[in-house]
């Protein structure tokens, strides 16, 4: 089946009846050159409608130092540092283990360690946290397990990092490690340090890479190298003694969502809604024209206690901010409310026609990896 430029030409603007929409479809499955053109075509679209922003690195791991343990060993050295209490299993499970650890020496106690670390983590986590390094959104995971309260930052600042400094925090950042050393990169955040101390030209990191307790590095190499990560950052301290003081809502600026999310970002409301209400109901609750919390006075009541259509739009204004605040977050993660039809070549994963790199394993993707999946084989 052929088509003509003119037919193609409509489906290319969006301009297509859904009937042209099945033929030019249709007539890509037997002709690869239509087929290519199409997925340029939409690859480029995509691209250009996330244009306003860059997705957040949340999948991107963090891996550029022996045998892919950096963020382990900066966790280690906060634990270290900070000498938290361990409860359950230690960190590490022996002197000796700890030394083969460190030394990256190819001994029985090492794996030990590593088994003793996938117990402790799910399979879908500890994957991460070994052989391929430290998916961002799990750092921190250990000073968990060890006692301490750790929070994620995107877009941090250095004086977030001084103020967690002064309160004996410890600060572990993401960044590309050959732009810290100055060199050219291709700018993907692949290597975790802990920050130790700052001056007015340079930065102390412990850097897991060179072995040593310290190295200091100019800031004019630090903040490109960070940026890389969007300025990511995991501070840990003392659970009950760790400031706590979110801005979530700055990882949202310039997030717009299309009509049919917005509709999605109601339906998401309603649906809150209902679920908070059957927990109430659960619990004893009933209508009232107002709440009431304590049973030794009445009854226990809840003024929004009623169906989501019956609530004034400043009662509703909490559950649409939630929706519409995670579905823009979604977005902002570099995730699309579709199922991906491609693979990426060299880890397998799904990945999307308008990403840039793979998520999963950092892999610069060709137009050529999109037209090569078993989907389109």
């Amino acid at each position: 089946m052929t088509i003509s430029e003119e037919l193609l030409e409509k489906y290319l603007l969006g301009e297509a009846s859904l009937l042209e929409v099945s033929q030019v479809k249709k007539a890509a499955e037997s002709d690869p050159e239509l087929a290519e053109k199409l997925l340029v075509a939409e690859r480029f679209n995509k691209m250009i409608d996330e244009e306003e922003f860059e997705e957040l690195p949340l999948q991107r791991m963090a891996a550029a130092s022996q045998d892919n343990m950096c963020v382990i060993q900066c966790e280690r050295r906060i634990i270290q540092d900070m000498r938290a209490s361990r409860r359950g299993r230690t960190l590490l499970t022996s002197l000796k283990e700890e030394k083969a650890f460190v030394d990256g020496q190819s001994d029985p106690g090492k794996e030990a360690w590593i088994r003793n670390l996938e117990k402790r983590f799910p399979k879908k986590d500890s994957e991460w946290l070994t052989e391929k390094g430290t998916a961002l959104f799990n750092i921190g995971r250990i000073l968990e397990e060890n006692g301490l309260t750790a929070t994620r930052h995107f877009m941090s600042g250095l004086d977030e990092i001084k103020k967690a400094l002064s309160r004996h925090e410890g600060v572990i950042v993401v960044l590309n490690e050959r732009m810290l050393l100055g060199e050219e990169s291709n700018g993907i955040p692949d290597h975790a340090v802990c920050v130790l101390s700052i001056g007015d030209n340079s930065i102390c990191l412990f850097n897991p890479s060179t072995g040593r307790e310290m190295d200091e590095y100019p800031l004019q190499n630090f903040f490109p190298a960070w940026e890389t990560s969007h300025k990511y950052a995991v501070m840990a301290g003392r659970r009950g003694s760790k400031k706590y003081n979110p801005h979530p809502k700055k990882l949202l600026k310039g997030i717009e969502l299309p009509d049919d999310l917005n509709n999605l970002a109601e339906a998401l409301s309603e649906f809150a809604h209902d679920t908070w209400a059957e927990e109430k109901i659960r619990k004893g609750y009933r209508y009232g024209p107002t709440t009431n919390d304590d049973k030794t006075k009445g009854p226990l009541t809840h003024r929004d206690l009623r169906p989501y259509s019956e609530l004034t739009e400043a009662e509703k204004v909490y559950d649409r901010d939630m929706s519409d605040s995670i579905l823009k977050l979604v977005k902002r993660l570099g995730f699309t409310l579709d199922k991906p039809n491609h693979t990426c070549p060299l880890c397998g994963k799904p990945v999307y026609l308008q990403w840039r790199y793979c998520s999963y394993c950092g892999h610069f993707l060709e137009l050529s990896d999109f037209l090569n999946t078993k989907e389109n084989r």
